[in-house]
């Protein structure tokens, strides 16, 4: 069959969910593409049952200095089945909860009082133990300007505040790890699409 690998970086259609990644999807061999198609793991998401044992599984590092806002998330933790967390108020303890415990995923909101979003996932990139740990924005922020310095300094997603566990569990969906690469067998007939950002 055919298989299309894609580099990509998009806004979900339906949520406004910001998110990118490397994925590869094997097609089946009655699959014609006239024109490439750009896919995102949210186009396929994990059968319930393997995304109930996968968010059961994950240990999330909340990064969140309010407490209102903070009591919100952890609901919807708790109602998508994420049981596995902490939650810190700074992005100093962030980075100190990071090198200790090595979350899953960290989300935090783009104002913190010692930082910025943006200020932690640069801390993030240059660490050699969270380099790649996924990080996803929570954010009621819209603006451009805001954003895309986040975006560019490593972050996985940018979920616009106010959401509904649908979102988040579709954010989620898009920034896993859900597809080993190595696990999927390459035909000689191989189409690729990159799309690459970089400037």
């Amino acid at each position: 069959g055919l298989v299309q690998v894609a580099d990509f970086q998009c806004v979900h259609r339906q949520s406004g969910i910001w998110g990118g990644g490397i994925i590869a999807i094997p097609l089946p061999a009655w699959v014609q593409m006239e024109e490439p198609v750009l896919y995102t793991a949210a186009d396929f998401p994990l059968p319930e049952h393997l995304m109930s044992h996968y968010l059961n599984s994950l240990y999330v590092l909340l990064v969140e200095p309010s407490r209102s806002q903070r009591r919100i998330v952890l609901q919807q933790f708790e109602d998508l089945g994420i049981n596995q967390y902490d939650t810190v108020d700074t992005g100093e303890e962030a980075l100190v909860k990071i090198d200790t415990e090595q979350p899953d995923l960290v989300i935090s909101a783009l104002f913190l009082d010692d930082m910025t979003g943006r200020d932690l996932v640069l801390e993030m990139r240059d660490n050699p133990v969270s380099r790649d740990t996924p990080f996803m924005l929570i954010s009621s922020e819209t603006s451009f300007r805001e954003l895309d310095p986040v975006k560019q300094a490593g972050a996985s997603a940018v979920l616009p505040k106010p959401f509904r566990v649908e979102d988040l569990k579709r954010a989620i969906n898009m920034i896993k790890d859900w597809e080993n690469p190595e696990a999927v067998e390459l035909d000689r007939d191989l189409r690729i699409l990159l799309v690459d950002d970089s400037k």
